[in-house]
């Protein structure tokens, strides 16, 4: 069985580790945060300086997606730091214009790049993103262990993508992604038994 979750958001980040993702929706930055417990979460958002120009604390039952608005923030990098009961997961971004970004991947022509995670806790729930690349088009299609196709999209990527892939019963599946240029990306999951 399949189950999709997602989302799409303007160019950004959504560059996720095992708990933590974040995806720029125009001059907003989703925070993705997956916990394994309950718990009392701080979220810090620092300057280039270390200087602290956000902070609260959450109760999270296991996750949240929170929107945090940069449009009264000077334009340049900053940090923004999760610390759950143990750890301390943070993101760096870069909060820039658009246009420049756009003129940045273009004079680089860079490859495909996206990630595929599986999800801290959950062993059949995979996240993939693939940062905005310039209208590119993607095909994501998910393989059996007997490599019999059992899902297939296609993205057209005006923005940021970040979606969640249930893969229940499907042990060992593949993750392909397949860009107009041809360029493919190929991930192997584990067990989701």
């Amino acid at each position: 069985m399949l189950i999709v979750f997602g989302c799409t958001a303007s160019h950004g980040y959504a560059k996720p580790t095992e708990h933590m993702a974040v995806v720029r929706v125009g001059e907003v930055f989703k925070v993705i945060y997956e916990g394994e417990n309950a718990a009392t979460i701080k979220v810090v958002i620092s300057d280039s300086d270390g200087g602290i120009v956000f902070s609260e604390e959450l109760i999270s039952t296991h996750g949240f997606v929170r929107p945090y608005n940069f449009s009264q923030l000077p334009k340049g990098d900053y940090e923004i730091c999760i610390i759950d009961q143990n750890t301390k997961h943070s993101r760096k971004i870069c909060f820039e214009d658009r246009a420049e970004a756009v003129c940045s991947i273009e004079q680089n022509k860079k490859e495909l790049t996206a990630h595929v995670v599986r999800l801290q806790g959950n062993k059949n729930r995979y996240m993939v993103s693939i940062p905005y690349q310039v209208n590119n088009e993607v095909e994501i299609n998910i393989y059996s262990r007997d490599q019999e196709l059992v899902f297939s999209e296609k993205q057209k990527l005006k923005n940021d993508f970040v979606k969640i892939y249930r893969l229940k019963n499907l042990d060992g599946a593949t993750i392909k992604l397949l860009s107009e240029n041809g360029e493919e990306k190929i991930f192997r999951t584990e067990g989701t038994e």
